[in-house]
């Protein structure tokens, strides 16, 4: 999968979700399932290191949707789409169904 579809189908989900907010400005109401995503990005902590990484409630709905389905993870994290913390937490949120709102 290459960044131009990367791109198409996260904007694809943030457009239909409308859950996540831009990185620079808080989001002022929460939006439908924003106690899953906050949960999920609450408990994010990175295996690879001993300090907690704070995850970003966007790219770990950037992750999830790469995630179910099927793209490179490898390269949307050399591409700096998101993180490992953000990557830990949309396995979580997909291991328990926090996230399972996104692809209703």
């Amino acid at each position: 999968m290459g960044k131009e579809s990367l791109f198409v189908v996260v904007a694809a989900m943030l457009a239909i979700g409308g859950c996540a907010a831009p990185r620079s400005s808080p989001q002022t109401s929460p939006g439908p399932g924003s106690a899953g995503i906050a949960r999920v990005v609450d408990s994010a902590v990175s295996p690879s290191s001993d300090t907690v990484d704070e995850a970003d409630p966007e790219s770990v709905i950037n992750a999830a949707t790469l995630l179910r389905s099927g793209g490179d993870i490898d390269q949307a994290m050399s591409d700096g789409i998101f993180t490992r913390a953000d990557l830990d937490a949309a396995r979580a949120g997909l291991g328990d169904g926090s996230l399972d709102y996104l692809f209703d």
